[in-house]
């Protein structure tokens, strides 16, 4: 009878101990499942410059700027022949963590140039690439409007890559717009934000070979609508900056059970031991 009120006793005590270290790990446990659910709130930013920018001119599928100071986009003037230049960009996602969720998507364009007399402001729209493009060495230098003659794999107005690749359409392969932007003269700071190209950027993240970036085009209904851009190569002027927003996927439901239950055997081995 007291061999049998002393196991009693004993298990009870073991109870209590248990008790007693749980109680000291479920808050921890708590508090870390806590930061384990919001951090994905916080999201991170990251501010991206062009793996490469090109300029295109429509009077010539021999004409092409991949590494000049400035980007164009836009119609000329009558007197120039109201012709056309696109700008073409793309960037490279790969340090964002794969998985992650895109929340939004900012890119600034600074305008380092205008014609005389120009519409102001100027509607411009940013459109998906659905075809890949190269660039070369051509470089029209500055002011750089009239462009300079391509070299291979330069892009230009009939050739996503001179003379290898031709577009399926002269002036470049491209989708709906995903983002429209009202642009002013020289001096003035271009912005275009859309969920349209936070999507763009989500595909591009998903499935890296269909980023092809996107290309700019202005009011091509509008003479002198055109505008110039300072580029990536500019030293004078800051280039363009994609701002990307996104949110770096949390840890699985059976990641956060695993944990618990190695915290849970960790406070169970320390009662033993």
């Amino acid at each position: 009878m007291d061999f049998a009120m002393a196991d009693e006793h004993n298990v009870v005590v073991s109870l209590m101990k248990v008790n007693e270290n749980n109680r000291r790990v479920f808050p921890v446990l708590v508090a870390w499942i806590v930061v384990w659910a919001v951090i994905p709130l916080w999201g991170d930013v990251m501010v991206l410059t062009p793996s490469r920018d090109a300029s295109i001119y429509s009077e010539s599928d021999s004409l092409s700027d991949s590494v000049g100071p400035h980007l164009f986009a836009g119609r000329l003037a009558e007197s120039q022949g109201e012709t056309f230049r696109r700008a073409l960009l793309s960037f490279d996602f790969s340090a964002i963590p794969s998985g992650s969720t895109i929340q939004g998507v900012a890119l600034t364009m600074f305008v380092d140039n205008s014609p005389f007399a120009p519409p102001d402001p100027v509607t411009f729209t940013l459109h998906p690439l659905l075809a890949g493009w190269t660039t070369g060495n051509a470089n029209a230098g500055d002011p750089g409007g009239q462009g300079a003659p391509a070299g291979t794999g330069d892009p230009t107005w009939g050739y996503a890559s001179y003379t290898n690749i031709a577009w399926g359409t002269s002036g470049g392969d491209f989708g709906a717009a995903s983002a429209t932007s009202l642009v002013g003269q020289a001096g003035a700071t271009a912005i275009f934000n859309a969920p349209g190209m936070a999507a763009d950027v989500q595909g591009w993240l998903d499935n890296p070979g269909g980023n092809h970036g996107w290309i700019l085009i202005g009011d091509e209904t509008l003479a002198r609508s055109a505008r110039r851009f300072s580029s990536s190569e500019n030293t004078l002027f800051d280039g363009p900056a994609l701002e990307v927003t996104y949110v770096v996927p949390e840890p699985g439901t059976w990641v956060l059970l695993v944990s618990a239950a190695v915290m849970l055997g960790a406070a169970g081995f320390r009662r033993r031991v």
